[in-house]
């Protein structure tokens, strides 16, 4: 499968730089994948598990937050506030954190402040959480 150059970069520094097969990734409007030779294009990302397939063999997962993603002219770049790793979440702990958050928000109003807060975390703890399954050792 062809490849192409991929930088996920945060306000610390460059998080990953090099030659990936495919970005896997979600917008507002739902998940989206990039391949060698994509249409430039531009969209924000939500909180959501990043999914880098490596030129050759391997992946790495991240979990990002938010985002905005560019292919331009055969290169991606994606700029991120922060980017985990997938192996350094412990799924028991995202499972736990995901259930308090729904509960959370369950309890809130529609509408308030506090819900659309905590609205945003749940997707994060959500995010985090299908990372961790990813990476987890299967039995």
């Amino acid at each position: 499968m062809a490849s192409f150059p991929l930088r996920l970069i945060a306000p610390h520094g460059v998080i990953f730089e090099g030659q990936v097969e495919q970005v896997t990734a979600t917008s507002p409007v739902g998940e989206f994948g990039v391949l060698a030779q994509h249409v430039d294009f531009l969209t924000a990302l939500t909180a959501c598990p990043l999914i880098l397939k490596l030129a050759g063999a391997g992946y790495r997962y991240y979990v990002v937050p938010s985002g905005l993603a560019e292919v331009k002219d055969g290169n991606m770049t994606i700029l991120v506030p922060q980017a985990t790793p997938a192996q350094e979440i412990e799924l028991e702990q995202a499972d736990t954190e995901m259930k308090e958050l729904r509960e959370k928000l369950e309890s809130l109003a529609i509408g308030s402040e506090q819900y659309a807060e905590a609205e945003r975390a749940f997707a994060l703890a959500q995010a985090r959480w299908r990372a961790a399954q990813l990476t987890a050792p299967r039995a």
